[in-house]
């Protein structure tokens, strides 16, 4: 697999399954031995351990292990610590997804401060964990079995998800890659649906630092239109103006003649690595931390000994979730946006962003759904932000002293 160090630019990529692979978040408690349960009915065990030491972080493997011995139960499931990694050769941390992995991660903390749902509970010292998942076939019907057995597994102990915690998507095409056309498809689409994907989920994931809108954070956006680097293709201009509707250039709304002028520079380039750059959130003097993009581009960009792209377009939108059905259905929309952008010829693909640039009152995201044939899943994601409209949104479900604990399967 010598291409992980070099761009990936198919020649075509229609033909052939979609794969996909998820990324599933929560958070995971101990308990000092000496500490009363805060919860003595949960039926649910939670792990004691002797001391929650943070120069010595044994406790935080033994309660990988915990939940190891569930998840490696499921049949027909490998699932792996990270001391099991393998890589791809000559690579150091490009991993071989052939199995699925439960990892620690430390971007998912609880929150503590007072009056947070987490400061209720002193007894409990808190460790973010991730489980990833094998190469999925986006039309292998199994993998509906594997997901909902791996929430099913997580969820037979205590869990918790807060605002930290979010489902990520990787769409690709297992060891094939993308055509530039249906790369800059996709950023096209996203240009203006970006934001319309967020109505269907949880409303603080939209401020959330680790998935800024790319449509509206992205280094393509600066104000000089110099988020980008490389020649200028003319036959990538053709192609935008196949795709693009030129009323976009000319519009009274300022904003969508800057969106033309972006889409400009992206369409003229050549090079994957360079567009893939242009993806990344541009830093901020306040943000203490590398803001993350609402698709990642990523796994386009090689980086030799250190990296490697495994071609994959990461959809970040999703708040922490375990509910396997809740996950299949982003999944399957991430896979739908990603088989639109690929199969779509320019008059069909023109004519989606025409829509977009005229939209009917109260176009959002579901109808954008209901525009890509993905009926099923516009239906459920309907009823969910109607459920969205009725809850605090300030905390998730499980957030309060009676269901803090995400409930068992």
């Amino acid at each position: 697999m010598a291409h992980l160090d070099d761009p990936i630019m198919a020649l075509e990529d229609r033909q052939g399954d979609l794969t996909f692979g998820v990324e599933i978040e929560f958070l995971a408690p101990v308990i000092e031995v000496f500490e009363d349960d805060p919860h003595p009915v949960e039926s649910r065990e939670v792990l004691r351990v002797s001391k929650c030491d943070p120069n010595n972080y044994e406790w935080i493997a033994d309660l990988s292990c915990f939940f190891l011995k569930s998840l490696q139960k499921i049949p027909d499931l490998a699932v792996e610590g990270e001391d099991g990694d393998e890589y791809v050769a000559p690579h150091d941390n490009v991993l071989i997804y052939d199995h699925w992995r439960l990892i620690g991660d430390s971007s998912v903390q609880i929150c503590t401060k007072p009056g947070s749902p987490g400061s209720q509970f002193p007894a409990y010292h808190w460790d973010g964990k991730e489980v990833t998942s094998e190469v999925l076939s986006s039309t292998d019907p199994d993998h509906v079995r594997k997901v909902t057995e791996v929430c099913r597994a997580i969820r037979s102990h205590r869990v918790h998800l807060n605002e930290n915690t979010s489902v990520h998507v990787h769409v690709g095409r297992g060891d094939e890659g993308f055509t530039l056309t249906t790369i800059k498809k996709i950023i096209t689409f996203l240009w203006f649906a970006d934001v319309m994907l967020f109505d269907l989920h949880h409303p603080s994931r939209l401020k959330n630092l680790y998935c800024r809108p790319i449509s509206e954070y992205s280094r393509l956006t600066e104000v000089d239109y110099t988020g980008i680097t490389g020649t200028v293709d003319p036959e990538g201009l053709k192609q935008m103006s196949r795709h693009v509707p030129e009323i976009l250039a000319t519009m009274d709304d300022g904003a969508y003649r800057n969106k033309y002028k972006q889409l400009n520079q992206m369409w003229g380039r050549d090079e994957i690595t360079n567009i893939a750059k242009s993806m990344l959130i541009k830093k901020t003097a306040i943000n203490l931390v590398q803001p993350r993009g609402s698709v990642g581009f990523r796994r386009f960009m090689p980086q030799g000994k250190t990296g490697g792209n495994t071609n994959t377009f990461e959809f970040r939108h999703m708040a922490g979730s375990l509910e396997p059905e809740h996950i299949l259905h982003w999944a399957h929309v991430c896979i739908g946006i990603v088989n639109f952008a690929r199969n779509s010829d320019a008059s069909a693909f023109r004519e989606q962003i025409s829509k977009f640039l005229d939209p009917s009152a109260g176009y959002g995201g579901v109808e954008v759904l209901e525009d890509l044939g993905l009926a099923k899943e516009a239906k459920y994601f309907r009823s969910k932000t109607d459920s969205y409209k009725k809850e605090d949104l300030q905390t998730y479900k499980d957030g309060d002293k009676d269901t803090f604990f995400v409930p068992p399967m």
